[in-house]
């Protein structure tokens, strides 16, 4: 999961310029901020979590609708173990741009059902069903709930034919 967090960094430098975000689209990102996200993806990319967070911080004081900001700071709380303030910005990041993001919605899922929120991570799974064929760990995790029918629905769904 690691590696491809960091081949997702190496990708948004790649590709900052062109980006703009929901609330934004008529403007481009600074470049200052551009730059300072390229250097918050540097920190995240050598390790170097608390200071990528706290120039995250920086640029999301400002530029609240910044959804690669939030998804980039939700990776760094998530690596630091800090799971509930992870949980907060993968929400803002999935809110700020529910189209880029919808795969965080997976994420978001995954991290209510492991704070035992069933109701709320059944919630997020709907909506990432909804824009994406389950794949084996969607199946695995639908098949952890603790909502039997969600889950047998969700698999025969999948399957094709009912179980």
């Amino acid at each position: 999961m690691n590696s491809i967090r960091i081949l997702l960094v190496a990708i948004w430098g790649i590709m900052l310029p062109n980006i703009s975000t929901v609330g934004q689209e008529s403007k481009q990102i600074s470049q200052r901020v551009q730059k300072q996200f390229i250097e918050a993806s540097e920190d995240y990319t050598h390790l170097e979590l608390r200071s990528a967070l706290s120039k995250l911080n920086k640029i999301l004081k400002n530029n609240p609708q910044y959804a690669d900001a939030w998804i980039m700071k939700a990776y760094c709380e998530e690596e630091l173990n800090k799971k509930n303030d992870a949980l907060r910005s993968y929400i803002s990041g999935y809110m700020a741009d529910t189209v880029k993001y919808h795969a965080v919605s997976f994420e978001i899922a995954n991290l209510y059902f492991n704070s035992g929120k069933y109701t709320e991570s059944e919630i997020y799974l709907r909506k990432y069903k909804s824009t994406t064929s389950p794949d084996s760990d969607t199946v695995r995790l639908i098949g952890l709930s603790r909502n039997l029918s969600f889950a047998i629905q969700q698999i025969e769904d999948y399957n094709g034919f009912p179980l």
